[in-house]
């Protein structure tokens, strides 16, 4: 555990997970997970370090366990996207997990004024279906005015425009 902590050491253990246990049985995966990663989880999404760990092993450990790791860190994800490396972590969530995606939605508007919540928020819009989109764009609509001269919403606001031509 000490290496996913290291400066050093974590890019040897993201390596390790990209070309050896990304090939390995379910059962060895799920070994690591329970080894090195489950009861630090929450703190390690927050680490500077350890946080890249975790985006790494959400593309190699199996669906089940993501999902686990998922439903663990769902009633953190409010601290995490605007914890500086903990947003890396709720970044790779949107995508794969409506419930962590409708909770970013909700507090869409709230969360757009806080530095580096921008791109999660981006990208929670990005893979969202056409109704999330249409729900999105009902809670800026009555504060685009102020959302538009905030300095961190209204690059949330440049996105969006930007990304409303593609869909």
């Amino acid at each position: 555990p000490g290496l996913i902590y290291d400066q050093n050491g974590n890019l040897v253990v993201q390596q390790l997970i990209q070309h050896a246990l990304a090939g390995r049985p379910a059962q060895e995966k799920a070994r690591f997970y329970e080894r090195f990663i489950k009861e630090d989880i929450i703190a390690m999404c927050k680490h500077q370090y350890a946080a890249h760990v975790i985006v790494n092993l959400f593309d190699v450990l199996d669906a089940q366990l993501v999902a686990d790791m998922s439903a663990k860190l769902r009633p953190e994800v409010m601290q995490l996207i605007q914890h500086v490396n903990g947003r890396f972590v709720v970044d790779k969530l949107v995508g794969p997990f409506k419930d962590i995606r409708d909770i970013v939605i909700n507090r869409f508007v709230d969360l757009s004024t806080i530095k580096g919540t921008q791109h999660v928020l981006v990208r929670t819009y990005e893979v969202s279906d056409k109704k999330a989109r249409a729900q999105i764009v009902r809670s800026i609509l009555p504060s685009a005015l102020t959302m538009a001269t905030n300095q961190q919403s209204s690059l949330v606001l440049q996105k969006l425009i930007q990304n409303s031509k593609s869909g």
